[in-house]
């Protein structure tokens, strides 16, 4: 026996009318259903609630999205799952009146927006709720005889550990030699199967570098012999030693599968001994998103493809964390731990549409280490924001 899924409601939150209807209709309907009901602002779990309506919308069976009082929010929820293709998931509601054809309906009140007009559409009368309430039952039981019950576990692919364990001791032994005690290792990993080529792996990974902070994320030079990048059986790597009055190491490598390894020198290696710059970690883990988001959508993946992603970084003991030349004088953040490690799942689309609250993760999985120092998601959005909007051409 299945675990029961969950049907996520989409409607205006804080009128007594549709509060009521959700309590008394919606709930009990989707109960009978053999479904679990959800609603942000009653099973949020205290996290971003952008993020949290996309993961609902993701994970959910059902979607009933009410259209009463036409809210932006509600069409925008609803512009997302259309995206993630969950077409037959969705079923629309509305109060009767919305409906020119309605005795009810009055002009220049709420009505119904032309983008969902052609789709079906079940209407509730406030005098004939019990009606509605078996409608909407018989509606979701019949809509999930036609829709996949939705996967729990996100990435299925999991990576070599013994390959993976001869790419970081590679990667390390090179940075010892090269005297580099900070680094950076980033795994990235898709739900579905890519098959490509060592060419054409070699062309995306040079389309999608972005010239940002002066190094790219994942740097590729195939036109000079000594950096140019390497075919293998299984894909391609590129190894970047920089001794050019800064001293860095690039070391990337990109499966056929789709996957990507990075194991590199951290920016402040060379120009901050001892200090993690903020900053310079939340434009490079914009970067990083903004790197993923550009190469596998040139890799053919649509925005509802999951993408598994996991940055370690390594060598931060006893560092202290700051804004340097980059600002304010703080009291000293330091480190206690040599690592840290953050893991998120996530979609194309939504690193598109939620980058902010992203690289918001990121960071503070990282910044939590330096005596509990945190920085408010308002001050992430200002330097996220003045990063993409400098280098907008790089997509």
């Amino acid at each position: 026996m299945r675990d029961k899924g969950i049907a996520f409601v989409i409607m205006q939150i804080g009128n007594p009318e549709l509060d009521k209807l959700y309590d008394e209709i919606y709930v009990p309907a989707i109960e009978k259903a053999n479904l679990i009901p959800k609603r942000i602002d009653q099973d949020n779990s205290g996290y971003l609630l952008k993020k949290e309506i996309i993961s609902f919308i993701e994970d959910a069976e059902i979607i009933i999205a009410d259209l009463t009082n036409e809210r932006p929010n509600c069409y925008l929820e609803i512009g997302y799952a259309m995206g993630l293709d969950k077409f037959q998931n969705l079923i629309f509601t509305v109060r009767e009146d919305h409906f020119p054809e309605s005795k009810n309906f009055q002009k220049g009140g709420p009505k119904i927006h032309f983008d969902v007009s052609g789709y079906e559409i079940l209407s509730w009368d406030k005098n004939e709720l019990n009606k509605f309430k078996n409608s909407l039952t018989n509606k979701i039981s019949r809509r999930l005889t036609t829709v996949k019950p939705q996967q729990k576990g996100v990435v299925k692919k999991k990576w070599d550990q013994n390959w993976l364990k001869d790419k970081r001791e590679y990667a390390q032994k090179k940075m010892d030699a090269l005297e580099i005690g900070r680094q950076m290792e980033v795994l990235v990993s898709t739900e579905d199967h890519i098959s490509l080529s060592q060419t054409q792996l070699l062309e995306i990974a040079n389309e999608c570098q972005m010239d940002i902070l002066g190094w790219p994320i994942a740097p590729v030079i195939p036109h000079l012999p000594i950096y140019s990048p390497k075919p293998k059986v299984d894909g391609l790597y590129s190894e970047i030693i920089r001794n050019e009055g800064v001293l860095s190491f690039d070391y990337t490598y990109y499966l056929k599968s789709g996957k990507i390894f990075i194991a590199k020198s951290i920016f402040e290696e060379h120009h901050f001994k001892n200090c993690i710059i903020v900053p310079i970690r939340i434009k490079r883990s914009t970067e990083l998103l903004m790197y993923i988001l550009k190469y596998y959508y040139k890799c053919g993946l649509s925005p509802s493809n999951k993408i598994e992603i996991e940055v370690r970084f390594c060598g931060i003991k006893d560092n202290e964390i700051s804004y340097g030349s980059e600002g304010f004088v703080m009291r000293s953040y330091k480190s206690k731990e040599n690592e840290s490690y953050c893991k998120l799942t996530t979609t194309l689309g939504d690193i598109e549409n939620n980058l902010t609250d992203l690289v918001y993760q990121l960071s503070n999985e990282l910044f939590v280490l330096f005596d509990f120092f945190s920085i408010n998601e308002e001050q992430v959005e200002s330097i996220v924001n003045s990063f993409v909007n400098e280098k907008r051409n790089a997509f």
